[in-house]
Protein backbone atom coordinates (compact mmCIF):
# COMPACT_ATOMS: atom_id res chain seq x y z
CA UNK A 1 0.00 0.00 0.00
CA UNK A 2 1.33 3.51 -0.78
CA UNK A 3 1.55 5.59 1.96
CA UNK A 4 1.62 9.73 1.89
CA UNK A 5 1.59 12.36 4.19
CA UNK A 6 1.18 15.96 3.99
CA UNK A 7 5.37 16.57 3.97
CA UNK A 8 5.76 14.56 0.52
CA UNK A 9 2.55 17.07 -1.13
CA UNK A 10 4.20 20.14 0.55
CA UNK A 11 7.83 19.02 -0.96
CA UNK A 12 6.64 17.88 -4.37
CA UNK A 13 7.98 14.68 -3.63
CA UNK A 14 7.28 12.27 -6.85
CA UNK A 15 4.83 9.75 -5.15
CA UNK A 16 2.70 12.93 -4.13
CA UNK A 17 3.25 14.47 -7.93
CA UNK A 18 2.43 10.96 -9.50
CA UNK A 19 -0.92 10.85 -7.57
CA UNK A 20 -1.86 14.60 -8.35
CA UNK A 21 -1.56 13.05 -11.69
CA UNK A 22 -3.73 10.57 -12.10
CA UNK A 23 -6.01 11.86 -9.62
CA UNK A 24 -6.78 15.27 -12.60
CA UNK A 25 -8.24 12.70 -14.93
CA UNK A 26 -8.45 14.73 -17.80
CA UNK A 27 -4.50 16.35 -17.28
CA UNK A 28 -4.19 12.13 -16.95
CA UNK A 29 -5.99 11.28 -20.41
CA UNK A 30 -3.87 14.23 -22.42
CA UNK A 31 -0.39 12.71 -21.26
CA UNK A 32 -1.70 9.55 -21.96
CA UNK A 33 -2.73 10.70 -25.27
CA UNK A 34 0.87 12.13 -25.77
CA UNK A 35 2.60 8.88 -24.32
CA UNK A 36 0.58 6.52 -26.76
CA UNK A 37 -1.31 8.68 -29.42
CA UNK A 38 -2.33 5.92 -31.99
CA UNK A 39 -3.94 3.84 -29.37
CA UNK A 40 -5.51 6.63 -27.51
CA UNK A 41 -7.24 8.00 -30.51
CA UNK A 42 -8.51 4.59 -31.70
CA UNK A 43 -10.00 3.58 -28.09
CA UNK A 44 -14.08 2.99 -28.87
CA UNK A 45 -16.36 3.65 -26.32
CA UNK A 46 -16.56 1.46 -22.87
CA UNK A 47 -13.22 1.29 -22.50
CA UNK A 48 -10.51 2.77 -20.23
CA UNK A 49 -7.32 2.26 -18.85
CA UNK A 50 -6.92 0.64 -15.21
CA UNK A 51 -4.00 2.31 -13.75
CA UNK A 52 -1.13 1.52 -10.46
CA UNK A 53 1.21 3.83 -9.41
CA UNK A 54 4.49 2.88 -7.44
CA UNK A 55 3.94 -0.58 -7.89
CA UNK A 56 7.11 -2.28 -6.32
CA UNK A 57 8.83 -4.09 -9.25
CA UNK A 58 9.53 -7.16 -7.19
CA UNK A 59 5.62 -7.98 -6.49
CA UNK A 60 5.36 -8.40 -10.68
CA UNK A 61 8.89 -10.35 -11.04
CA UNK A 62 10.12 -11.27 -8.06
CA UNK A 63 13.84 -11.63 -9.58
CA UNK A 64 14.26 -8.05 -10.68
CA UNK A 65 15.41 -5.18 -8.47
CA UNK A 66 16.31 -2.23 -11.41
CA UNK A 67 13.84 -0.27 -11.44
CA UNK A 68 12.99 -0.79 -7.67
CA UNK A 69 9.41 0.36 -8.96
CA UNK A 70 6.92 0.82 -11.52
CA UNK A 71 6.08 4.28 -11.06
CA UNK A 72 3.27 4.19 -13.48
CA UNK A 73 1.62 1.10 -14.79
CA UNK A 74 -1.19 1.49 -17.84
CA UNK A 75 -3.28 -1.57 -18.58
CA UNK A 76 -6.04 -0.46 -21.31
CA UNK A 77 -9.26 -1.90 -21.10
CA UNK A 78 -12.01 -2.29 -24.22
CA UNK A 79 -15.23 -3.26 -23.39
CA UNK A 80 -14.81 -6.62 -20.64
CA UNK A 81 -11.55 -7.49 -21.95
CA UNK A 82 -7.98 -6.25 -20.88
CA UNK A 83 -5.96 -4.98 -23.26
CA UNK A 84 -2.32 -6.36 -22.21
CA UNK A 85 -0.73 -5.81 -25.49
CA UNK A 86 -0.79 -2.19 -25.05
CA UNK A 87 0.39 -1.85 -21.52
CA UNK A 88 2.58 1.04 -20.47
CA UNK A 89 5.27 1.19 -18.04
CA UNK A 90 6.36 5.16 -17.11
CA UNK A 91 9.32 6.58 -15.13
CA UNK A 92 8.37 9.69 -13.54
CA UNK A 93 10.64 12.37 -12.21
CA UNK A 94 9.60 15.34 -10.69
CA UNK A 95 11.28 18.78 -11.59
CA UNK A 96 11.26 21.46 -8.93
CA UNK A 97 11.56 24.89 -10.82
CA UNK A 98 11.72 28.16 -9.64
CA UNK A 99 11.07 31.96 -11.36
CA UNK A 100 14.61 32.13 -10.96
CA UNK A 101 15.95 28.82 -11.85
CA UNK A 102 13.80 28.30 -14.75
CA UNK A 103 16.29 25.91 -15.74
CA UNK A 104 15.48 23.16 -13.12
CA UNK A 105 16.56 19.58 -14.39
CA UNK A 106 15.76 16.96 -12.35
CA UNK A 107 18.21 15.52 -10.19
CA UNK A 108 18.10 12.47 -12.34
CA UNK A 109 16.82 12.35 -15.89
CA UNK A 110 15.41 8.79 -15.61
CA UNK A 111 16.70 7.23 -18.98
CA UNK A 112 18.48 4.28 -17.19
CA UNK A 113 14.91 3.30 -15.77
CA UNK A 114 12.81 3.33 -18.26
CA UNK A 115 15.40 1.94 -20.70
CA UNK A 116 14.93 -1.12 -18.10
CA UNK A 117 11.74 -1.03 -18.59
CA UNK A 118 11.89 -1.63 -22.01
CA UNK A 119 14.25 -4.59 -21.91
CA UNK A 120 12.28 -6.62 -19.23
CA UNK A 121 9.69 -6.40 -22.06
CA UNK A 122 6.74 -3.88 -21.41
CA UNK A 123 5.13 -3.39 -25.11
CA UNK A 124 5.47 0.27 -24.11
CA UNK A 125 7.66 2.71 -21.92
CA UNK A 126 7.61 6.34 -21.37
CA UNK A 127 9.85 8.71 -19.39
CA UNK A 128 7.35 11.90 -17.69
CA UNK A 129 9.09 14.99 -15.93
CA UNK A 130 6.55 16.36 -14.00
CA UNK A 131 6.75 20.06 -13.62
CA UNK A 132 5.82 22.11 -10.42
CA UNK A 133 7.33 25.66 -9.63
CA UNK A 134 6.21 29.18 -8.19
CA UNK A 135 4.61 31.79 -10.11
CA UNK A 136 6.46 34.84 -12.00
CA UNK A 137 5.84 38.45 -10.67
CA UNK A 138 2.95 39.78 -12.01
CA UNK A 139 5.16 42.19 -14.50
CA UNK A 140 5.99 39.53 -16.41
CA UNK A 141 2.88 37.73 -17.01
CA UNK A 142 1.50 38.16 -20.97
CA UNK A 143 -1.44 39.24 -22.04
CA UNK A 144 -4.04 37.01 -23.38
CA UNK A 145 -7.11 36.44 -25.39
CA UNK A 146 -10.17 34.80 -23.47
CA UNK A 147 -12.29 32.80 -25.43
CA UNK A 148 -15.52 31.73 -24.19
CA UNK A 149 -17.29 28.01 -25.34
CA UNK A 150 -20.38 28.97 -27.31
CA UNK A 151 -21.64 25.77 -28.23
CA UNK A 152 -19.63 22.44 -27.17
CA UNK A 153 -20.86 20.03 -29.59
CA UNK A 154 -20.39 22.08 -32.63
CA UNK A 155 -17.26 23.25 -31.18
CA UNK A 156 -17.95 27.42 -31.15
CA UNK A 157 -16.63 29.77 -29.25
CA UNK A 158 -16.20 33.76 -29.05
CA UNK A 159 -13.32 35.96 -27.83
CA UNK A 160 -14.34 37.63 -24.90
CA UNK A 161 -11.67 40.22 -23.41
CA UNK A 162 -8.14 39.86 -22.24
CA UNK A 163 -6.11 38.46 -19.34
CA UNK A 164 -2.54 38.69 -18.15
CA UNK A 165 -1.75 34.85 -17.63
CA UNK A 166 1.45 33.74 -16.17
CA UNK A 167 3.01 31.07 -18.93
CA UNK A 168 5.68 30.04 -17.23
CA UNK A 169 4.48 26.66 -17.10
CA UNK A 170 4.26 26.39 -20.88
CA UNK A 171 8.20 27.75 -21.01
CA UNK A 172 9.47 24.83 -18.58
CA UNK A 173 7.46 22.37 -20.10
CA UNK A 174 9.54 23.57 -23.57
CA UNK A 175 12.36 22.95 -21.54
CA UNK A 176 12.16 20.24 -20.10
CA UNK A 177 10.56 18.07 -23.14
CA UNK A 178 13.88 19.79 -25.02
CA UNK A 179 16.27 18.30 -22.68
CA UNK A 180 14.18 15.19 -23.00
CA UNK A 181 14.67 14.61 -26.81
CA UNK A 182 18.31 15.86 -26.97
CA UNK A 183 19.39 13.21 -24.41
CA UNK A 184 17.45 10.80 -25.26
CA UNK A 185 19.56 7.97 -27.32
CA UNK A 186 16.66 5.15 -27.58
CA UNK A 187 13.71 6.27 -29.86
CA UNK A 188 11.31 3.52 -28.46
CA UNK A 189 10.67 5.73 -25.38
CA UNK A 190 7.75 7.66 -25.27
CA UNK A 191 8.80 11.21 -23.35
CA UNK A 192 6.52 13.88 -21.75
CA UNK A 193 6.77 16.83 -19.97
CA UNK A 194 3.63 17.68 -18.07
CA UNK A 195 3.06 20.69 -15.36
CA UNK A 196 1.19 20.01 -12.37
CA UNK A 197 -0.78 23.23 -10.91
CA UNK A 198 -3.42 24.07 -8.76
CA UNK A 199 -5.63 25.57 -11.14
CA UNK A 200 -6.39 25.48 -14.42
CA UNK A 201 -4.98 22.86 -16.62
CA UNK A 202 -1.90 22.86 -19.07
CA UNK A 203 -1.50 20.65 -21.76
CA UNK A 204 1.69 18.34 -21.95
CA UNK A 205 4.73 18.28 -24.72
CA UNK A 206 5.53 14.77 -25.57
CA UNK A 207 6.35 12.19 -28.05
CA UNK A 208 4.57 9.31 -28.73
CA UNK A 209 6.18 5.58 -28.00
CA UNK A 210 7.17 2.95 -30.12
CA UNK A 211 5.68 -0.71 -29.72
CA UNK A 212 9.00 -2.93 -27.84
CA UNK A 213 9.70 -5.64 -30.57
CA UNK A 214 10.95 -7.56 -27.17
CA UNK A 215 7.74 -8.17 -25.45
CA UNK A 216 6.37 -11.96 -25.63
CA UNK A 217 3.28 -13.68 -25.30
CA UNK A 218 4.82 -15.05 -21.94
CA UNK A 219 5.43 -11.54 -20.40
CA UNK A 220 1.71 -10.34 -21.54
CA UNK A 221 0.58 -13.74 -19.91
CA UNK A 222 2.59 -12.54 -16.57
CA UNK A 223 0.67 -8.89 -16.88
CA UNK A 224 -2.77 -10.76 -17.34
CA UNK A 225 -2.28 -12.81 -14.12
CA UNK A 226 -0.90 -10.73 -12.24
CA UNK A 227 -3.71 -8.05 -12.59
CA UNK A 228 -6.33 -10.83 -11.98
CA UNK A 229 -4.73 -11.29 -8.41
CA UNK A 230 -4.25 -7.93 -7.59
CA UNK A 231 -6.80 -5.56 -9.44
CA UNK A 232 -7.56 -3.67 -5.84
CA UNK A 233 -3.81 -2.32 -7.14
CA UNK A 234 -5.54 -0.52 -10.30
CA UNK A 235 -7.84 3.06 -10.29
CA UNK A 236 -10.01 2.49 -13.10
CA UNK A 237 -10.25 5.74 -15.30
CA UNK A 238 -13.06 5.49 -18.00
CA UNK A 239 -11.53 6.61 -21.55
CA UNK A 240 -15.45 8.44 -21.98
CA UNK A 241 -18.13 9.54 -19.87
CA UNK A 242 -19.76 6.63 -18.70
CA UNK A 243 -23.64 6.03 -20.02
CA UNK A 244 -26.53 4.59 -18.33
CA UNK A 245 -26.17 1.58 -20.54
CA UNK A 246 -23.83 0.09 -22.65
CA UNK A 247 -23.15 -3.13 -24.98
CA UNK A 248 -19.65 -4.16 -23.98
CA UNK A 249 -17.58 -4.46 -27.23
CA UNK A 250 -13.70 -4.71 -28.38
CA UNK A 251 -11.78 -4.36 -31.29
CA UNK A 252 -11.90 -8.08 -32.83
CA UNK A 253 -9.36 -7.01 -35.62
CA UNK A 254 -6.37 -6.44 -33.57
CA UNK A 255 -3.75 -8.51 -32.55
CA UNK A 256 -4.19 -7.92 -29.04
CA UNK A 257 -4.02 -10.42 -25.47
CA UNK A 258 -7.36 -10.08 -24.08
CA UNK A 259 -8.31 -11.14 -20.09
CA UNK A 260 -12.08 -11.35 -19.23
CA UNK A 261 -12.80 -8.87 -16.64
CA UNK A 262 -16.27 -9.84 -14.61
CA UNK A 263 -15.77 -6.23 -12.39
CA UNK A 264 -13.75 -3.41 -13.65
CA UNK A 265 -13.35 -1.75 -10.12
CA UNK A 266 -12.78 -4.27 -7.69
CA UNK A 267 -12.34 -8.40 -8.79
CA UNK A 268 -11.55 -10.08 -12.15
CA UNK A 269 -13.40 -13.72 -13.27
CA UNK A 270 -11.43 -16.53 -11.80
CA UNK A 271 -11.09 -18.20 -15.48
CA UNK A 272 -9.30 -15.69 -17.85
CA UNK A 273 -9.63 -16.62 -21.47
CA UNK A 274 -6.06 -15.52 -23.56
CA UNK A 275 -7.59 -14.92 -27.12
CA UNK A 276 -5.35 -13.93 -30.09
CA UNK A 277 -7.47 -11.88 -32.69
CA UNK A 278 -7.02 -12.69 -36.22
CA UNK A 279 -3.18 -10.59 -37.75
CA UNK A 280 -4.52 -7.95 -40.32
CA UNK A 281 -3.64 -9.02 -43.96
Amino acid sequence: MLALNRKMFETHHEFALGVQLVLKRELFGRCYQALLTDYFDSMPKNSGAMISIFLPMQSLMPSVSFPGDIDLLIIPYEGNHLIVSEAMAVELKAVRAKFSNQGKSPNEFGFSQAEALLKLGFPYAGLAHLIVSDQSPVEFHQKMKVATIIDEVRQTAELTGDALVDIMPMHLMERSFGRLMANCKNQKLGLLASYIGDEGLWFPVGRSASRNPKTDNNFLQLLGEYFQSNSHRFINIPRYPRPNTSNPQTHENKTSHTYSLSRLHKEVSSIFVLKHASPKS
